[in-house]
């Protein structure tokens, strides 16, 4: 992942991609399509969006994990990639199609994916040397987290999240 701004971007469209149809619409310009493995279809139903640039067409990221592979061939399997490269990932492991979540199960979901966002953000940050003094960021239920600065003290389950800094523990503590 190239910078924060990038990160924070798809974070906050992402939330919208549980949706099949909408991760293969990213998929208008990919390179591959019918008699390959990677077809459009294959790669929305592993997860995947499609977010290429200039230098690299085949660029695909997960909704849901954050991860970015490139490279394809046209018989690279969706699934075994996205398994093989980030096996953990809660959109993996989801037994049942989004549309068939109940509402505690979908926000369960999202505090995973928000737990990653902020894993990685501090990787990106700390990977670019950039300061962690940026502007609240808006996430898919609409709180303002600024990124967590490593001096931020954790809350507790009770505290307000609104405009307060975050560790990985405190997003650990809120329950739903």
């Amino acid at each position: 992942m190239a910078n924060i701004e990038v990160l924070n971007s798809r974070f906050s469209l992402y939330d919208k991609m549980y949706s099949h149809e909408l991760r293969e619409h990213s998929f208008a310009d990919w390179p591959f399509r019918a008699e390959c493995s990677c077809t459009p279809d294959k790669m929305a139903k592993a997860g995947f969006v499609h977010c290429p640039s200039e230098n690299e067409p085949d660029v695909v990221c997960c909704f849901f994990c954050l991860i970015e592979l490139e490279g394809w061939e046209p018989d690279d399997d969706p699934w075994t990639e996205h398994k093989k490269r980030s096996p953990n990932c809660g959109f993996l492991t989801m037994k049942k199609d989004f549309t068939e979540l109940t509402v505690a199960e979908f926000f369960s979901m999202e505090k995973e994916r928000l737990k990653i966002y902020l894993v990685k953000g501090r990787h990106v940050e700390r990977d670019t040397n950039q300061s962690r003094s940026h502007g609240p960021i808006c996430c898919s239920s609409d709180w303002y987290l600024p990124l967590p600065s490593s001096n931020a003290s954790p809350l507790s389950s009770s505290a307000s999240i609104t405009g307060t800094p975050h560790t990985l523990a405190s997003i650990n503590d809120f329950s739903i």
